[in-house]
């Protein structure tokens, strides 16, 4: 993918703009016909505003592609793991073996792969540039990754709880995503990501002196 923005330069992006554009002024042109627009404006919202929002919209769309692609293919491939997994453990096939989902951990590399992406996206903050956007997309789609092992090492420390105290965590949880969404997203993400340096289960483990 790299290789391919690469080689077709701003050109490529130029015309994808120039798309994006007239289908704008399509669907623009299609809300003053049909009486949309009208009702927008009958609410504060002018045609600017729309205009702006729609080109906003567009212009991430056309910046994140390559981590919406890479997402896109990185959870087909873990449907076609998963799937396979459970077939192959139904049909007692020698084959794919996979941990209980709360022994599941980050590979240690998607840590480094994690400050890459941080330091382009700190260092073309600035102008804005390829590097900074390079690093937006890796940060993208390494989010998803982190958070998934997050919830992995969170499963582990709800079921060593007592039954009493997981009912009161786990509400305490699901009330914290409802009303600070972000913030208890990033936190479990940064759960994931650093439980692929420490291993707290590993941790807990010796403490409690389990092999």
């Amino acid at each position: 993918m790299g290789i391919s923005y690469a080689y077709l330069g701003n050109e490529a992006i130029i015309n994808i703009k120039s798309e994006i554009n007239a289908a704008m002024e399509s669907n623009l042109q299609w809300a003053d016909q049909s009486g949309l627009m009208e009702f927008y404006e009958q609410r504060g919202i002018n045609r600017e505003g729309v205009k702006e929002a729609y080109t906003t919209m567009a212009r991430l769309l056309l910046m994140y592609t390559p981590a919406l692609l890479c997402i896109q293919a990185l959870f087909a491939i873990f449907l076609i793991i998963y799937f396979s997994s459970r077939l192959f453990g139904k049909k007692q096939l020698p084959g794919l073996e996979r941990k209980p989902f709360k022994e599941e951990i980050m590979p240690w590399q998607l840590s480094w792969a994690v400050i890459a992406g941080l330091a382009c996206w700190l260092l073309g903050r600035d102008q804005m540039n390829w590097l900074y956007y390079s690093g937006a997309n890796i940060l993208a789609v390494l989010a998803p990754i982190s958070v998934y092992y997050g919830f992995a090492v969170l499963v582990y420390w709800l079921q060593r709880l007592p039954a009493k105290s997981k009912i009161w965590i786990v509400a305490l949880v699901v009330m914290l995503g409802l009303f600070f969404t972000v913030p208890t997203i990033i936190f479990i993400g940064l759960t994931g990501l650093f439980d692929s340096l420490f291993n707290y289960r590993k941790i807990h483990r010796k403490k409690e002196g389990i092999q």
